[in-house]
């Protein structure tokens, strides 16, 4: 089974960079830099970007090790995938904020873990 490698851009906790300050109604979500920076700062060398980057590569670093130790047949593929309905539904929900995002996102979710260990 695949094993991450801290080359991969494993990131961890304390070098992830905050969204902004926590308050009761909106807590702090690093996952969100990597859909806001590379807009606001689209050249791929800005500072802002290349750490949205980072994060990135290492949450899918993150779930393409749990689709190996799963037992997925490609876990590559189906980090590339579930990392791509991850950033939609931050995406929407932050655009629409209609709450039932996340449902919808982990209805998707299932149809991925089903493509991707129907035999493990």
């Amino acid at each position: 089974h695949w094993r991450p490698h801290e080359s991969e851009g494993m990131m961890t906790r304390s070098q992830a960079p905050s969204s902004g300050p926590e308050t009761p109604q909106e807590p702090s979500r690093p996952n969100r830099l990597c859909i806001n920076a590379p807009v606001r700062f689209p050249l791929p060398h800005a500072p802002a970007h290349e750490m949205a980057a980072a994060q990135k590569r290492s949450m899918e670093a993150i779930i393409r090790a749990l689709a190996g130790y799963a037992g997925a047949e490609d876990p590559a593929a189906f980090a590339r995938e579930m990392s791509s309905v991850m950033e939609g539904a931050y995406v929407t929900r932050q655009v629409t904020g209609e709450p039932e995002t996340a449902e919808i996102a982990g209805n998707v979710g299932r149809l991925l873990i089903e493509k991707h260990l129907a035999t493990a």
